[in-house]
């Protein structure tokens, strides 16, 4: 069984740690003039896993140069670990729509209608598929390069659930893996799983959901907008007839890992992955091209006027 390093080991947090965060992000984001209202995506299941999704809904036309994660300390910022979205009210509406956000609870601010989003059936499938695309970057290259972010491992595993759902897909081995990281994460501080258990998860997953979408994307049509793109990273994706991964690089051995962050950095900087996936690039006027190209604006609105809040698009960086 191959070495795996591990970082990011999930540490138990109260849920009142959640709810302070949360009383403290509403009043550092509604003091901002361009700010409308504040809204939590999802809820938080298990604490310390679990982590926090927030939306600041920003009003039309406005502008946010503030960088509020800096005013985090080290706990909070593993409670939020990631920015904040951010996204005008005007397209609010629509980015629910086109990238399936539902399940919001407001915090702070106007009260806005946030009605559950009625989305194309092609569409659910589209974004299930880019979201499997992700997780397989994501932990192709983790198992790859033998050192594993455990808890965004337990965040992406979970999330797949609601992929394989919207594939109509309830039964085989990925969907039992994930049944499994989801029994893992719900007694993980009673009956944390040895490192040997977990290592067999990981590439076990890693390797059905190689299985999982070589065959997916010979039946069901995932689209993306260009030929070949680079992701953030050394990672690309290029249009191919059948699923390929090719890996070049060095890999560092594991005794390197006490450098730490610098050991995560140089090993992205020394290896590169390609992956080749069997997809179309929509037609004009299409629901994908509508949909990329609306994607293509929120991330140039962000870039220009919400610099340090993430844009509400596919789950693909693909802009």
């Amino acid at each position: 069984m191959a070495a795996l390093k591990y970082i990011d080991h999930p540490v138990a947090i109260s849920v009142s740690q959640y709810e302070a965060l949360k009383e403290k992000l509403v009043y550092l984001l509604m003091s901002h003039e361009a700010i409308l209202s504040v809204y939590q995506m999802g809820s938080v299941k298990h604490p310390g896993i679990s982590d926090l999704d927030i939306i600041c809904v920003f009003k039309n036309d406005s502008q946010c140069h503030d960088n509020f994660r800096l005013q985090l300390t080290p706990d909070e910022k593993s409670i939020l670990t990631h920015g904040i979205f951010g996204i005008q009210e005007k397209d609010l509406l629509k980015s629910m729509s086109y990238n399936l956000i539902s399940n919001l609870k407001h915090l702070g601010g106007e009260k806005l209608i946030v009605d559950e989003p009625k989305t194309n059936i092609d569409l659910k499938q589209q974004i299930a598929l880019e979201y499997l695309v992700k997780m397989l970057i994501t932990i192709d290259a983790q198992v790859t390069l033998k050192i594993v972010k455990l808890r965004a491992f337990l965040l992406l595993a979970k999330a797949i659930e609601f992929d394989l759902e919207l594939l109509g897909v309830n039964n085989g081995k990925l969907y039992e893996l994930v049944k499994r990281v989801i029994q893992y994460r719900s007694q993980w501080y009673i009956n944390t799983p040895n490192k040997e258990e977990i290592t067999s998860l990981i590439l076990s997953f890693n390797d059905e959901l190689r299985l999982f979408l070589s065959k997916e994307l010979q039946t069901s049509r995932l689209y993306l907008p260009a030929q070949s793109f680079s992701l953030p990273g050394n990672f690309s994706i290029q249009k191919s007839e059948s699923f390929s991964i090719n890996h070049s690089g060095f890999v560092l051995p594991n005794q390197f890992s006490f450098l730490g962050r610098k050991y995560i950095n140089l090993q992205n900087r020394l290896n590169s992955f390609a992956y080749g996936l069997p997809f179309e690039i929509p037609s004009k006027d299409s629901i994908h091209e509508e949909r990329f190209q609306f994607s293509k604006k929120m991330v140039q609105t962000n870039r220009q006027k919400y610099p340090h809040f993430i844009p509400l698009t596919t789950s693909l960086s693909i802009y």
